[in-house]
C-alpha cells in the first residue's frame, strides 16, 4: 500500500462508499424525472424546429428538475443521516472529530456533552436542509390535474 495516510484511514473509504451509492441513486432518480415528461413535448419541441439538445435544455430538463426536487432533497437529508454510520468505521474518528470541534473549555473527559452536542448539529443541519427543501418544492411546485 503506499505511504499515503489516506489509504489507512476508514473514513476516507466510507465516503467513498456512500459517494458512489449516492451517485447511482440520484442517477436513476434524474433519469426517472427525464423520462417522466410526458413525450408530448418533446415531440412538440421538434414541430417548432428546435434540435434535440435545444428540447432537452429548454423543455425537458426544466420540468425534470421540477419533478426530481423532492427525491433529491430526500436523499440528501438522509445521506447526511446516513453520514453519521461512517462512525461504525471506527468510533475513534467521530470522537477524534468531536473532540476537535469542541469549545476549547469544555473538559474531554464528558464524552456525553461532546456526543449530545454532535448530535445537535446533525439536528440542526437536517432542518436546515429541510426548509430549503420545503422552500424549493413550494418555489418549483408542479400542478398536477
Amino acid at each position: 500500500m503506499p505511504d499515503n495516510p489516506a489509504f489507512f484511514n476508514g473514513m476516507f473509504y466510507g465516503i467513498i462508499g456512500l459517494g458512489v451509492n449516492c451517485g447511482a441513486y440520484l442517477t436513476e432518480v434524474f433519469r426517472t424525472g427525464i423520462e417522466s415528461v410526458e413525450k408530448g413535448q418533446s415531440e412538440a419541441g421538434f414541430s417548432l424546429g428546435l434540435t434535440s439538445r435545444q428540447i432537452m435544455r429548454r423543455i425537458v430538463l426544466p420540468q425534470a428538475i421540477r419533478i426530481t426536487i423532492p427525491p433529491f432533497t430526500n436523499y440528501f437529508i438522509t445521506l447526511i443521516q446516513d453520514s453519521s454510520l461512517l462512525s461504525l468505521i471506527s468510533v475513534i474518528e467521530l470522537e477524534h472529530q468531536i473532540y476537535a470541534f469542541a469549545l476549547p473549555q469544555v473538559d474531554p473527559n464528558n464524552k456525553l456533552f461532546l456526543f449530545i452536542l454532535g448530535g445537535l448539529f446533525y439536528l440542526i443541519l437536517c432542518y436546515l436542509l429541510s426548509l430549503l427543501a420545503r422552500y424549493f418544492e413550494a418555489r418549483f411546485a408542479v400542478a398536477y390535474d
